[in-house]
């Protein structure tokens, strides 16, 4: 695409002051101004005279209508501008996505505005075509008009045609109001000011799919119910706010993230949401544990994604010993102190039934054991994608590699079953640990292991692999409940392991042929 200049901005192409030469000139001789701007050669141009005394500002602005003038005709002779109304906006729509390439909002979302200031073609052809004004951008702030605001949005909006609004303004309530019904997705604070606006938008949004309530600021609001009866709304974040202070369409919600929430109320989320699909909560005070023995029996639910973020071990065990979820595929635990026992997360995972659906597991923590993962991974035949962070420290050894690897898998799991006796019921018939598993992300402060044995377990699990039954020859079953992966991705603390020569050689290979080896700091 050409570029083209800014319809306001001044075109200095050629530019000739005339003066009598002198080694410090005043600005009284500065008395003519000359602007020219070759067009293929059409000599468009035109002279100015400024007086050499009095208010220039007038003539100032006048130059600058002049350049303008001249520039919207250059633009109109070049190609782009005569392209098929369809093609341009084709183009308008793809230069003015709203998203940049991480899904984030643009920092050039106002380029709507820039491009019906080119000409009047691209003017035309941009405000007809709607879905370049469908988002938009817009913050104000205690210090700033939000009335100047406000007529900006009801002009962007009115542009929009009769398109869904998929991320409007969060902050001139009023006007977005009135296109309520078209709201598709929302970011709301909750302030007692804007209680009437968020009143007219909840009683109006029959399209809204996507909500965020952030209540960080409103400390007023003891109870939030603007948005009990949409009837679309089905993805939710609460921000400031727990599921006892917001009166949602909860049965009807597949997606949920809260934060600022007590120990309790996972447990009442999923009751509340029987639909429930994926689930994130985070939880900032412990509150009070009741007895184990004395709470009712497991809550099964049919939650596929589950992210906890918690204070440690003991809230984990508490919530876990009361969820069986037997559609769970992945699950994403972070504690801020303690480890997620095996003592723990085992039990769960055969208790729920997911042993085989797991596809996704996140683990991090200040203390992670590699014993303690080693004997939670053991019944987990069928995770795909396994990421480990212990941020503090601890150390990764031989062990967990050599679990991992096939060729020394035998010998250690007859070992740990020796061990640990109370988990051998549980330990499936499996190549090795995690067979399935096709991405592996590691974070430790601390590893131990030498890179060789690292390279080792790696060009192990990429070329020796299968999908059905074991080759002839090998020293293991005929045949086992899940066949052996190929181990496809890998991402290493660059600060804790450093590659030799001759594993270099064999890490570049294994690129090479498909194998995704990044080093990461941490």
């Amino acid at each position: 695409m050409a570029r083209f200049a800014d319809a306001s901005r001044f075109d200095t192409s050629t530019l000739t002051m005339t003066s009598q030469p002198s080694s410090s000139p005043s600005p009284s001789e500065f008395n003519a101004i000359e602007v020219t701007s070759p067009i293929g050669g059409l000599g468009i141009g035109a002279s100015f005279v400024l007086p050499s005394n009095g208010d220039k500002t007038e003539q100032i602005s006048r130059i600058d209508a002049e350049c303008a003038a001249l520039n919207r005709r250059r633009n109109a002779l070049l190609p782009a501008v005569n392209l098929p109304p369809e093609v341009l906006s084709l183009i308008f729509e793809f230069v003015c996505s709203p998203l940049d390439s991480e899904g984030r909002f643009s920092t050039n979302i106002d380029r709507p505005l820039f491009i019906i200031r080119v000409c009047s073609v691209w003017r035309n052809v941009g405000l007809s075509t709607t879905q370049l004004w469908n988002s938009i951008k817009l913050g104000v702030n205690r210090t700033v008009d939000a009335e100047k605001r406000a007529t900006l949005l009801q002009y962007w909006l009115s542009k929009t045609g009769q398109r869904r609004l998929t991320e409007p303004s969060t902050a001139v309530y009023d006007v977005l109001a009135s296109y309520a019904p078209r709201l598709q997705t929302a970011e709301l604070w909750m302030t007692e000011r804007l209680r009437p606006a968020l009143s007219r938008i909840g009683e109006s949004a029959s399209s809204l799919t996507c909500l965020t309530l952030n209540g960080y600021e409103s400390e007023d609001f003891e109870s939030v119910e603007f948005f009990s009866t949409a009837p679309r709304l089905s993805d939710v974040t609460l921000i400031g706010y727990n599921i006892q202070n917001v009166i949602l369409p909860y049965v009807q919600l597949e997606y949920l993230s809260t934060t600022d929430i007590n120990v309790h109320d996972p447990l009442e989320a999923l009751r509340l949401c029987p639909n429930l699909q994926h689930c994130t909560l985070r939880a900032e005070s412990t509150g009070f544990l009741p007895d184990m023995a004395s709470a009712a029996g497991p809550l099964t639910h049919s939650l596929q994604s589950l992210e906890l973020l918690l204070e440690s071990e003991v809230e984990l065990a508490w919530i876990l010993d009361k969820l069986s979820l037997p559609e769970l595929s992945s699950l994403n635990i972070s504690l801020v102190s303690g480890a997620p026992a095996a003592s723990l997360m085992a039990p769960f995972f055969v208790r729920s039934l997911c042993t085989f659906d797991l596809t996704s597991l996140y683990l991090g923590s200040n203390t992670l054991p590699e014993d303690e993962i080693a004997a939670c991974l053991l019944v987990l035949p069928g995770l795909e994608k396994l990421s480990l962070q212990y941020l503090v420290g601890g150390e990764i050894s031989y062990f967990l590699l050599d679990m991992m690897n096939p060729k020394r898998f035998p010998v250690l799991i007859r070992h740990h079953n020796r061990e640990h006796t109370a988990h051998a019921d549980w330990i499936f018939d499996v190549p090795c640990l995690v067979p399935n598993l096709r991405e592996f992300s590691l974070s430790y402060s601390k590893v131990t292991v030498d890179s060789h044995a690292l390279v080792e377990c790696l060009a192990g699990r990429w070329h020796e692999w299968w999908h059905g039954e074991v080759p002839e020859g090998e020293q293991m079953s005929s045949k086992f409940i899940t066949p052996l992966a190929r181990l496809r991705t890998v991402i290493l603390p660059s600060r804790q392991v450093n590659f030799g020569d001759e594993d270099m050689v064999i890490v570049d290979r294994l690129r090479l042929e498909g194998m995704k080896i990044q080093m990461k700091s941490i």
